[in-house]
Order: C-alpha cells, then sequence, then structure tokens
C-alpha cells in the first residue's frame, strides 16, 4: 500500500524537483533557453475559443535587450489548421526601467475540425556573438496555447457553413439594366466579401429570372489580407438575356451565415429586382458580309410583248417567232428567273448554316438560322433564338438545340461550341414535322399556346 502512495507521488516530486534546481520554467518548451530578463517571448491567440472553419489571430512577441545575430522565426504549427502570415511590426519600448526591441509577428489560424487544437508554438533562434558558431546558441519558444475550437452550433443556417466576422454582398451590371431590349445581352456581377474565413469556403450562387436567361461565367476566388484578417472574396459574372418584351423578373439572393461575434445567425440579400424590357428593335438579317440581305428577291416585271408592224397583217418576230409566242417564253423566263433567284438566296443561307455547324461558329450558326425565318411576314420575323424556338414543337428536340446555341453564343465559351451537326438534324426533322402536321400559326390563350393542325382534312386544335 505504500507502495502504491509512492509512485502516485512520484510526478509532484520530480516537478519539484526540476522546480528546485532549475528546470524548464511553466511554457518553456525542452530543448528551448528559458525566458530571461534580457530576452523572452510571449504569445496569445484571439479568440481563444475559435469556431470551426474561422480565424484566429495568433500573436508572437519577441522581447530583447540584447544585440542578436542570424535571428529567424518559427512560425506556429498545427495538423488541423492552416496557419498564413499577415504581417511583423518592430516597436521600441521601456519596461521596468530597461529599453527593449519588440519584434512582432502575426499569423491566421483557420482549424478545421472541432475540439482541442494541438498548436506548435512559435520559436526563435539566433546567435549570442559577434563570431557565431556552426549552431544557433539560441533556441527559445512560445509558451505553449490549447485552444479549444468550437464545433457547428444548433441555430447555424442549413447549407453553407460560414463563420465569419463580416460578410458583404454586392452587385454591378455592364449597363443601365432599365434600357435593356428583348434579345440584347447584360453582364451582372454579383460579388461577396467575408472576413475571417477562406474564399474557398464562399458558395457558389444561383441566379434565376422570369423571362430573363442567365448564362454563368467560371468565378473569381482570392484572399487579401486587411488589417490583421483574411479577406476571402468571391465574384461571378452572368451574362443575361430577355428573351421577350414586358415585365422581367430577377429572383432574390440569399446568403445566410453565422456571425461569429455576435453567435447570431444572419443573412445577407440583393432584394428581388423586376425590370421593363423594351420591344427589341426591328433590323434585317445581315449576311456573312455584314450587308444587309433583302427579305425577298423581287421578281423581274416580264416585258411587253413588241406591237405588230404596221400594214403587215401578219408580223412575225425574229427568228420567225409569233408575238405572242415570244411573250409567253419571255413570261416564262422572266418567272423562272426570279424562283432562280430565290431559291440561290434560300440556298446560300442554307449553305451559310451548314458552314457554321462544321466549323462550330455558334454566333454564325445563329445569324444563319435567323436568315432562314425570314421569308415569314415581317412582324412574324424572329428577332432571337427564344422568339424562333416558340414555333418549334414542345417535345422537339430543335428547341434544346436552340436553347444550347444561345448558351453558346452568350457564355464565355462560345468558340467551344460541338453541337451543330445535332442542331441541323433536329432543324431538318423539325421542319418535315412542320410539313406532314401542316401546323397554322400558334395563337396565344390564357392558360397557354393553342396550335391548329390538319391531316386529311380533319381540323383539330390542342394547347402546347
Amino acid at each position: 500500500m505504500g507502495m502504491n502512495r509512492l509512485h502516485a507521488l512520484r510526478p509532484a516530486i520530480l516537478a519539484w524537483s526540476l522546480a528546485l534546481w532549475g528546470g524548464t520554467a511553466a511554457g518553456d518548451q525542452p530543448g528551448g533557453t528559458n525566458n530571461t530578463p534580457e530576452l523572452w517571448l510571449e504569445a496569445k491567440l484571439s479568440p481563444s475559443a475559435p469556431y470551426v472553419q474561422s480565424q484566429s489571430l495568433y500573436t508572437v512577441r519577441l522581447y530583447q535587450a540584447i544585440g542578436l545575430r542570424d535571428l529567424e522565426f518559427r512560425a506556429p504549427a498545427a495538423p488541423l489548421a492552416e496557419i498564413r502570415p499577415i504581417g511583423e511590426r518592430i516597436e521600441e519600448l521601456t519596461h521596468a526601467g530597461r529599453r527593449y526591441r519588440v519584434t512582432e509577428r502575426r499569423y491566421a489560424v483557420l482549424p478545421f475540425a472541432s475540439g482541442e487544437l494541438a498548436l506548435e508554438p512559435a520559436g526563435i533562434s539566433a546567435h549570442r556573438g559577434s563570431t557565431p558558431p556552426a549552431a544557433p546558441d539560441i533556441v527559445l519558444n512560445a509558451p505553449r496555447i490549447k485552444p479549444g475550437v468550437r464545433p457547428i452550433p444548433r441555430g447555424a443556417p442549413a447549407g453553407a457553413w460560414l463563420p465569419a466576422h463580416a460578410l458583404e454582398l454586392a452587385e454591378s451590371w455592364s449597363a443601365d439594366p432599365a434600357t435593356l431590349a428583348a434579345g440584347q445581352p447584360i453582364q451582372r456581377t454579383i460579388r461577396i466579401s467575408a472576413r475571417g474565413i477562406d474564399a474557398s469556403q464562399l458558395p457558389e450562387l444561383q441566379v434565376r429570372g422570369d423571362g430573363i436567361t442567365a448564362h454563368p461565367a467560371p468565378p473569381a476566388l482570392h484572399n487579401r489580407i486587411e488589417g490583421d484578417w483574411n479577406i476571402g472574396v468571391r465574384e461571378q459574372t452572368w451574362t443575361m438575356v430577355p428573351a421577350r418584351p414586358g415585365a422581367v423578373t430577377v429572383s432574390e439572393t440569399r446568403i445566410a451565415w453565422w456571425n461569429v461575434g455576435t453567435h447570431r445567425a444572419e443573412v445577407a440579400r440583393l432584394p428581388e429586382r423586376s425590370l421593363s424590357i423594351a420591344a427589341a428593335p426591328s433590323r434585317t438579317p445581315a449576311g456573312a458580309s455584314g450587308s444587309p440581305i433583302p427579305d425577298s428577291a423581287p421578281s423581274p416585271t416580264p416585258p411587253a410583248p413588241p406591237p405588230p408592224t404596221a400594214g403587215i397583217e401578219h408580223a412575225r418576230a425574229p427568228f420567225g417567232i409569233e408575238p405572242s409566242t415570244a411573250a409567253t417564253y419571255l413570261l416564262v423566263i422572266a418567272l423562272a428567273g426570279g424562283l432562280c433567284i430565290a431559291l440561290l438566296r434560300r440556298t446560300t443561307a442554307w449553305l451559310r448554316f451548314a458552314h457554321a455547324c462544321l466549323c462550330g461558329d455558334a454566333r454564325a450558326a445563329r445569324s444563319a438560322l435567323l436568315q432562314l425565318e425570314a421569308p415569314r411576314p415581317p412582324a412574324a420575323v424572329p428577332k432571337t433564338l427564344g422568339e424562333l424556338a416558340f414555333y418549334a414543337p414542345t417535345d422537339c428536340q430543335y428547341r434544346k438545340e436552340l436553347a444550347r446555341l444561345e448558351q453558346h453564343c452568350y457564355g464565355p465559351h462560345h468558340d467551344t461550341w460541338r453541337n451543330g451537326i445535332t442542331l441541323a438534324r433536329s432543324l431538318v426533322m423539325c421542319k418535315l414535322r412542320r410539313k406532314w402536321n401542316k401546323r397554322g400559326q400558334p395563337q396565344p390563350s390564357e392558360h397557354g399556346r393553342l396550335i391548329t393542325a390538319s391531316r386529311d382534312g380533319r381540323h383539330a386544335t390542342r394547347r402546347r
């Protein structure tokens, strides 16, 4: 029984012996020198109990009243945290009647997991004399700090965990959205900046709208140091295209985050925006060379038959052709010429469309598609791909390919379009389906759009 008590008292006896014989003081690490009135280190962590994935500020200060050579700082380290240097500051001060040079280093600590953080302290190594030996004769460690990292609290908002000291949400437009017209693209950029977290933690945003399409570009992430804090920034740009004139709505954007200063959940918002879209300006489709192409090729006026020669009862045209027969031939030739011109113009548009599909040129394919619809009545000529898709059946693959084409035209990767063959095949199938069903023009209704179809003389009306 006495031996058991002796074994239990061995740690206390060892600690008393070290204190009595001048062992390492509290806060010093094995292998380091003790703090002395001439040279010592101090360290602190603020806040001392951070939330997981939020930043704490680790500050280490070296007080020296003696000269040192080859002074080197060792940063703190932790296996479950990212540590980044923030800055250094040097000042002179007087303490207890003695002049000190104070060197301060600051580090951002971002813990990955909750619980006790195994944080190795910062330290220094230096030489004392004017002729330095092979190895540093001064190795000093800062006092050890054992912070407790808080887990995600119960009242945290659902979704991405964003423990920040401050979070801002802002937007900017490449032009005034109040002056938009149907089919006119505009760029909208949303910027998130959060104090005390890394940029990679900021969530991806979704932008939606009623009557307007949004095509996102790749986001830009970066971190910067502002004072004693890491600022994470995420910027993302959308190309937005109104599909129709009238009132359109851009949905609200919101981010829920946790305020580590007040220990409360907060929400940053960009309110819903209503836009009044003007009608698309009338324009003539442009050809490949940029010169306008007329909507329809005018048929040449057939020349009038030559009048009969006076005094001759049976006047004959040259080559022994009767005047009435010659007039008929000229009329046929004129009509054939007009038909050839129209077919040539139509064939040119098809060839231009096929060339754009084969070359993967999304914008040239869009221009050629709008030219192919030019022979319709002027009031029905579509000016955007959204209007062009309106004339296609709902379950037609052609509508999906038009949406992909529009995304490539206004998105950041318009030069990587590879759906030309699929678009051309779906266009041909759609036109064959139109001719077989003999569809009429769609008519608007209160709950949708009505399409009148006829086959074998029977008429029916169905709702798209």
